[in-house]
């Protein structure tokens, strides 16, 4: 979704491409340029991944440590965030926050993360696009918009 992420020889992370989340992570955000040269992220990193649609970005570094930069949609990347209803309204973390520790894997869903630790838990969090568009009269976006769990719809996750 425009954003290339390398890691080299020496475990450096870099990136190009939009930033306009911030999901370069270099401190800022830009809506109209595009980084046609990789951008130095961090060093130590093992592996990173992003959304598929291009809003945040998470790397692992070699001591366990999950990072994440971008779009803060919900709360995504454990900033303090209000509901919005355009994704370019959410808060955006220009440089990579501490997401968790003790990590051995972990991955990016369009809206959402997925880590492994250390001790075999598996954690999960983010948003769950729910299934209230799938019913038959589900044709008013407030229903797919809702940040709380409800009777409709119990198994929705959003934290």
């Amino acid at each position: 979704m425009g954003n290339q992420y390398i890691i080299d020889e020496e475990q450096v992370l870099w990136g190009y491409g939009n930033n306009e989340f911030g999901q370069l992570g270099i401190g800022r955000v830009d809506f109209e340029y595009f980084y046609t040269e990789p951008a130095k992220i961090a060093e130590n990193v093992v592996s990173v991944d992003a959304s598929g649609n291009g809003y945040f970005a998470i790397y692992l570094t070699e001591d366990g440590n999950l990072y994440g930069m971008g779009s803060n949609r919900l709360g995504l990347l454990g900033q303090p965030y209000e509901v919005c209803y355009s994704d370019h309204d959410y808060s955006k973390v220009t440089e990579p926050v501490l997401l968790m520790q003790d990590v051995v894997y972990a991955s990016a869903g369009m809206k959402s993360i997925l880590a492994l630790k250390q001790d075999g838990t598996v954690w999960w969090w983010g948003e769950y696009s729910s299934t209230y568009l799938t019913e038959a009269k589900a044709y008013n976006y407030q229903y797919y918009w809702q940040d709380e769990e409800d009777e409709k719809n119990p198994t929705k996750i959003l934290y």
